[in-house]
């Protein structure tokens, strides 16, 4: 376990060079022997990168005791309990930190969007988000304020969800939304991230959790969002994923739902119902845009 802790505390690595690097040592103290030389023989590509024994290990010891909290767990890439739907995308997490509890479900879809939502849109959010966890689908989201507060808001009335984290998983942020947090652990969800303990909030960490949101749902429903919007860097993570991307009527309207309004420009389904995205699952024709005329007029 210390040394797969450590392997995953080599942030430059990704995640299957970190297997390879865990291959070729034996103890935790072989590191202190590792050139950048040695990674490039390993890995076949130049390595630009340094680190301390020292703070690695410190990092480490943070993690195990994390690890004794109730109630907090790891999936490691390699294990069957790891997700399936994660492990068949092209650049998956090694391991997955989490809290709470893993739901036990066949179905899961994510709902983003802006985090200055309109209230027609945060009003269907939530209503939508409710529909789906009373149907038995886990609702995913990013415990951003705005469109993901008010899907992961939603979803507890009637069910489970699940909150993708884009910094360490001892830390939530935004801060004011800690008590939402507090419920999804009470009612059976979980909070999950590729990030340990102490982890800062980089820009960069969030853009890159968004491939985890789509990553382990079947549909992403953008619910509103502007031009620019991280909501967007989700709907690309998941068409290349292979994903549905579909986005919801009540976001379509003004400069926040420029950016909805092109992905439906782009072919994404207009829906507001959750019969219409049980369709699309069941592979049944989902009333499109164009057909409907939801952009005629619109701003």
């Amino acid at each position: 376990m210390e040394l797969r802790l450590l392997v995953n505390r080599l942030e430059f690595l990704r995640a299957g060079e970190k297997t390879v690097v865990l291959e070729k040592l034996e103890t935790v103290t072989d590191l202190h022997r590792v050139s950048n030389a040695d990674l490039e023989s390993w890995l076949s590509r130049r390595v630009k990168a340094s680190w301390r024994a020292g703070e690695l290990l410190r990092k480490v010891d943070t993690d195990r005791k994390f690890l004794d909290r109730e109630g907090t767990w790891l999936l490691w890439g390699h294990e069957t309990a790891f997700p399936e739907a994660l492990r068949q995308i092209s650049d998956p997490p090694w391991l997955l930190w989490g809290r709470g509890s893993w739901p036990e479900a066949n179905r899961w879809a994510a709902m983003v969007g802006t985090r200055y939502p309109s209230e027609a849109a945060k009003h269907a959010a939530a209503v939508f988000a409710g529909q789906l966890a009373a149907s038995g689908a886990v609702v995913v989201s990013g415990l951003a304020h705005g469109i993901d507060a008010c899907s992961h808001a939603g979803a507890l009335r009637t069910g489970t969800t699940v909150a993708v984290l884009g910094n360490g998983i001892d830390t939530i942020s935004p801060v004011t939304n800690q008590r939402l947090a507090g419920r999804i652990l009470a009612t059976g969800g979980a909070l999950v991230s590729e990030y340990g303990p102490g982890d800062e909030a980089f820009p960069w960490r969030f853009v890159a959790r968004n491939r985890l949101i789509s990553g382990l749902c079947r549909s992403v429903m953008v619910v509103q969002a502007p031009r620019k919007s991280g909501a967007l860097i989700t709907a690309d993570f998941a068409l290349d994923q292979g994903r549905d991307v579909v986005v919801h009527r009540s976001g379509l309207e003004g400069e926040r739902g420029e950016g909805t309004r092109e992905l439906a420009r782009q072919g994404a389904p207009v829906i507001g119902r959750l019969a219409e995205l049980e369709a699309l699952w069941n592979g049944e024709m989902v009333p499109g845009t164009t057909e409907q005329g939801w952009l005629e007029g619109l701003a």
